[in-house]
């Protein structure tokens, strides 16, 4: 006759279960609220196994011959002692590794896109978007901007690991896709230096690029990267 599964074992799969299917929905749930059902899940196993005295004892009745080292001999009393070795040390180190002071910078809130000056606002393009620009673009990019940018023009490059905050990802969405090209202009000819007061505390690794790049330079190199990542300009319209 097949020995039915203790309660005990029948809780524990159940919640590997709950947790395992929480975790396995798509797009991930966030941990607060995986957090929070598996506490319901927890406090309904306790209320399933507490509810008959029977049941109550059939699932405590195994802790407690374990942690007292009833009934057990050889290798399960070996078991038993480096569990108990093993759990307070455990517990230790990661409430440990939890509170113990780390060697890390303060937190600091950053302005992504600080506005630019006043005279960069509404700048026009120099140059229009015809390929032989585009390709002047391309050319100008691969020879100063890989290295932080990457080659995909996904902010990757060689360099980028070395940097903080990560070079711009131009693939995204959320960047040059949100601005104008005045901007970009801005951004590119000054980089980090000269930012306005509303920006700070910064941290920008971007170099100025206006003592090595003329305005046309510039303008090409953006028309490249909005033509390649297939992004628009923010316009006022």
């Amino acid at each position: 006759m097949i020995k039915r599964p203790s309660i005990l074992i029948k809780a524990v799969i159940f919640l590997i279960l709950i947790y395992t299917g929480l975790k396995l929905i798509k797009p991930p749930l966030p941990f607060s609220l995986i957090f929070m059902f598996m506490t319901i899940s927890i406090l309904g196993v306790l209320i399933w196994i507490t509810i008959y005295e029977e049941t109550m004892d059939e699932f405590f009745n195994p802790i407690v011959n374990f942690l007292a080292g009833e009934g057990l001999a050889g290798l399960k009393k070996n078991l038993r002692i480096a569990i108990l070795i093993i759990f307070p040390l455990w517990v230790g180190f990661f409430t440990y590794s939890k509170i113990a002071p780390k060697n890390q910078p303060p937190l600091e809130a950053r302005v992504i896109h600080p506005s630019p000056p006043i005279e960069y606002t509404g700048m026009e393009s120099s140059v229009d978007n015809s390929e032989e620009n585009v390709a002047d673009g391309a050319t100008i990019y691969y020879d100063k901007c890989i290295f932080c940018h990457g080659d995909q023009l996904d902010g990757n490059g060689a360099e980028a690991p070395a940097m903080n905050p990560p070079p711009a990802n131009f693939r995204d969405a959320g960047t040059i896709a949100q601005l104008q090209e005045s901007y970009l202009f801005w951004r590119i000819q000054k980089g980090s230096e000269g930012l306005p007061i509303e920006s700070a505390p910064w941290k920008s690794a971007m170099p100025p690029f206006e003592n090595v790049l003329t305005e046309d330079e510039i303008w090409k190199v953006i028309k490249y990267l909005y033509k390649e990542t297939g992004h628009s300009p923010r316009t006022w319209e």
